[in-house]
Formats: structure tokens, sequence, C-alpha cells
């Protein structure tokens, strides 16, 4: 909504929490001001929802400002970074300095803590914020290189079962070949012996 105004994370007074207030104006019929409503929006809400998803163990959910860059909410916290930070400026989703693009996926080194993730992050629609959702790229690798392992497993004990499989064929090969030229050894000596004595058989 256009009249639509968030604050800055300010801490409740009466709730000793994180908060934003949404502030709307109220016009009559002929868009005369007539007074302001205002509604709290208790981050807690956010850090509870974003809890409940799986990013792996440094996968980190951010919700921050469309216009100032500045961070909503952020699970898990951290010691490092806080409420109303304005995230640096490599990290910002910017096409460039005039054009913001409301969706993507980027890849950084997170500057507090080392870790290098891959974000993807969307603008909501209507409101002045960006969600985004950042996986450490070593767990994700992680995660591949796991199935990667097992197939290679899996391909290893194929071709010792293969290998087993054509030994055996091999040393029954063998051992029929054996039999044969001992048959025909056999067949040779009892010609043999037929032929030195005709009128036996």
């Amino acid at each position: 909504p256009g009249s639509l105004v968030f604050s800055d994370v300010v801490v409740g007074r009466n709730i000793a929490r994180p908060i934003v207030i949404a502030t709307c104006a109220l016009r009559d019929g002929q868009g005369a001001f007539i007074g302001v409503v205002n509604a709290v929006i208790d981050l807690e809400y956010f850090k509870t929802l974003f809890s409940s998803q799986d990013v792996g163990p440094n996968g980190v959910i951010a919700l921050f400002r469309k216009d100032n860059f500045k961070l909503v909410a952020r699970w898990p916290e951290s010691e490092k970074v806080h409420p109303n930070e304005v995230l640096p400026q490599y990290v910002r989703p910017l096409a460039n300095s005039d054009q913001r693009m409301p969706t993507g996926t980027i890849e950084i080194p997170a500057p507090f803590d080392g870790v290098v993730r891959i974000f993807s992050f969307r603008a909501l629609d209507r409101y002045p914020f960006y969600l985004a959702v950042g996986l450490a790229r070593a767990d994700v690798l992680a995660a591949w290189q796991v199935r990667a392992q097992g197939v290679g497993l899996s391909g290893l004990v194929l071709l010792l079962v293969l290998a087993a499989l054509l030994r055996r064929l091999w040393r029954t090969e063998i051992v029929r070949s054996g039999m044969v030229a001992d048959l025909a050894g056999r067949e040779r000596q009892l010609r043999m012996i037929a032929d030195h004595f005709p009128g036996s058989v």
C-alpha cells in the first residue's frame, strides 16, 4: 500500500522486544487527512517462523529493508550483526546503484563470520522488504559429496561383484576345458584299445 510506512526496528515499551511499527494515513472520500492507524509488528513472530525452517547448521534467514538495506530480523541471531545495521554494499542485491532486483541468487562470504553462503532473495510484493535465505556453500557441497560418495561406493561394489562373477566364470571355463580335454584323452585311449582288440567289442 502506498500510504503504509514502516519504522526502523525499535524495542517496544510494553513487551520489551524488538518491534516494527506500521503506520497508515486515513483519508476521507475527498482525500482529506482524517487520522492515522498504527500497528505493532512483533519481530519474535518472524524469528519463530524462520527457526522452523531447516537451513542447515550454518544457514541464515533474514528480512531487510529495500529502501536502505537495514536489517530487520535475522535467524539465527548473532552478536555481530544487529537490527537496523545497514548491510555492506557488496551484500546488497543490486543490479546497479539505481535499479534493485526483485529476486535473485548470489554467493557471498559473510563479513562477520567468514562463511561463504549462497543467498536467494526476493522482494516482498507491496511491502518495502527483502527476504533472503542463505545456505552455507560447505553444507550444500557436503550433502552433494555424501551423495557422490554413495554413488561411487555403489559403483565400486558393483565392479567388485562383476569382477568376482567374471573370475568365477573364468575358473568354470578352465575346469570345463580340462574336463573336455580329459574326455577327449579317454576317448582316444578307448579307440586305441578297441583297435588292438577288434573282436572284443
